[in-house]
């Protein structure tokens, strides 16, 4: 997968960085991407260390912050697992501090870089283009005789 660029960077403590872990709205400091953790892990290899905030979670997904004002329902790839969060809709912001086995923590800080869609979907694009996340298949039908 083609390595891309990340744009510039937010600052390495935002003024909406908590101290304890608070839910902030989403389309006012940033704007997030929910990604799925196969697909998440591919943007993250192909971003590299540029890559800007990413929250991870326990809950299988990874919240991609971007500058507000991306416009993701525009140019977000309709994909299984990739959710662009609503305008207002609340997400989950941890402290610096925050360890993985809290549940929710940063893998990528504040301070490292601004991701730019463009690259999120790019990264995307190349993942799913090489199947994706696995597929779970049914068992086939038995007749009952």
């Amino acid at each position: 997968m083609p390595k891309v660029s990340a744009g510039p960077s937010f600052p390495v403590q935002p003024v909406w960085l908590p101290a304890h872990v608070v839910a902030l709205l989403c389309g006012r400091a940033f704007e997030v991407l929910r990604v799925d953790d196969q697909p998440a892990a591919a943007v993250l290899e192909a971003i590299g260390p540029a890559c800007g905030p990413v929250i991870a979670t326990r809950l299988g997904y990874h919240d991609f912050l971007l500058p507000p004002g991306e416009f993701l329902r525009q140019h977000v790839p309709r994909a299984p697992g990739v959710r662009p969060m609503p305008n207002e809709t609340r997400v989950d912001v941890p402290p610096l501090t925050a360890s993985p086995h809290e549940g929710i923590h940063w893998l990528v800080p504040p301070g490292t870089g601004a991701t730019d869609l463009s690259a999120v979907t790019t990264a995307l694009a190349g993942h799913f283009a090489h199947g994706g996340p696995a597929r779970h298949r049914a068992p086939p039908r038995r007749d009952r005789r």
